[in-house]
């Protein structure tokens, strides 16, 4: 919606963060979604991106934070996941990559969660298994699970950002296009209307650093067709 008045129709899926950047780097798409920790330790590094791209090929554009949690009736937090069932969601998904790192923090292994292998595609069907009674938690988004009148336990703040390579963004006109609709305020005021997402970075560009963290950096020149 937010570029339609530009002629631009965006055809778009969630592949999860490995999916979008195989389809960057053959290039499959012309810009990929990508769910990245806020605020990683100092230990943790972001996740290895540029098993897929060089770091200097490519730029991020920051869309909003916002939380990841245990969604549920009940309210229930990680000592609960021995205990009830749980719905997954399919590797490589961030969902799935923030309960693999809780359970290894927990001391569990995920024979011990009971859903562990029952898998749906992202935070939308994690709520609609819980509201519908095949699951008692999962992980979702705080915004999905409020949406959807579910109690939420948080458990970590991510990033999510849409990862554009520079050789692109530089050479057509409606990838510059949809990054300044993604930095005008109707874009941040349409995020703060639906509720859950924190808007003081959207719109940013960043790089990857030579450390492998997201640093700010101009977008690069268009480039005019002679």
């Amino acid at each position: 919606a937010i570029v339609q008045d530009e002629g631009i129709a965006i055809h778009a899926t969630n592949p999860g963060n490995i999916a979008g950047l195989i389809a960057l780097q053959t290039s499959s798409c012309h810009a990929a979604p990508l769910i990245l920790p806020a605020h990683p330790e100092p230990a943790s590094p972001l996740p290895a991106i540029d098993r897929y791209l060089k770091r200097d090929e490519i730029i991020f554009v920051h869309l909003a934070e916002i939380g990841q949690g245990i969604a549920s009736r009940q309210g229930f937090g990680p000592e609960d996941l021995p205990r009830i069932r749980f719905i997954n969601t399919k590797t490589g998904t961030p969902g799935r990559t923030l309960l693999d790192a809780l359970l290894r923090e927990q001391g569990l292994d995920t024979s011990q969660v009971n859903g562990y292998h029952q898998e749906v595609h992202g935070p939308h069907a994690v709520a609609a298994a819980i509201c519908d009674g095949f699951a008692d938690a999962g992980m979702c988004t705080s915004g999905i699970a409020h949406a959807s009148g579910l109690k939420f336990v948080p458990v970590a703040r991510e990033d999510y950002e849409l990862a554009i390579r520079r050789d692109l963004l530089a050479a057509d006109p409606r990838l510059m296009s949809l990054v300044a609709r993604i930095q005008s305020p109707a874009y941040r005021s349409a995020l703060q209307k639906r509720g859950g997402y924190d808007t003081g970075k959207t719109g940013m560009t960043r790089a990857l650093s030579a450390d492998a963290r997201l640093v700010e950096c101009p977008i690069p020149a268009s480039r005019k067709n002679p």
